[in-house]
């Protein structure tokens, strides 16, 4: 990679990579590791041994297993039990409102996938990714995320309208 070419400095303050293809293997003694592998300047990632580091990795894994759990859930459950005692389940009266309910897995997985990679950048993977292009991307993954929090709100919505469309 480019950046690890130029980031090999030699004590006398070349770059290994300057050096003739032949002399290369020789200068290597040479080499100021300390300054070449500076974490700050060097490393994407961070070495974090914890579950984050996990999740960050296998997150796919993680949502596609919580996703097909629940939509068995919901098909299996069926019609729900008689609601005259005023209780409002989370997952509804309705198969709609059941299957709605799924998507509310999107905004607490992109939360824990951010807070997830966030854990495991470096700080200078994350000083670089200051640009205008990546916060664009952060803005239109916060609005796809948030979209199922508003499908399962006007689902609901319609929902209880039709309950009081039917009682009155």
């Amino acid at each position: 990679p480019e950046r690890l070419a130029q980031g090999i400095i030699l004590h006398d303050g070349t770059c290994l990579f300057e050096q003739q293809h032949p002399q290369r293997f020789a200068a290597l003694h040479r080499v100021d590791w300390v300054v070449s592998l500076d974490r700050y300047e060097t490393k994407t990632h961070r070495e974090v041994h914890s579950l984050w580091g996990v999740f960050a990795t296998t997150h796919r894994i993680w949502l596609l297993h919580a996703f097909l759990f629940l939509t068995g859930i919901c098909y299996i459950s069926g019609d729900s039990p008689d609601t005259s005692s005023g209780k409002i389940f989370l997952q509804g009266n309705t198969p709609a409102v059941r299957f709605a309910s799924i998507g509310l897995l999107v905004p607490l997985h992109g939360l824990l996938w951010s807070f997830a990679r966030w854990q495991t950048t470096s700080h200078t993977a994350l000083r670089w990714n200051r640009t205008l292009c990546s916060s664009l991307q952060s803005i239109s993954y916060s609005i796809l995320w948030v979209l199922p929090v508003f499908t399962y709100a006007a689902v609901r919505y319609l929902e209880f309208k039709g309950e009081h469309a039917s009682a009155g």
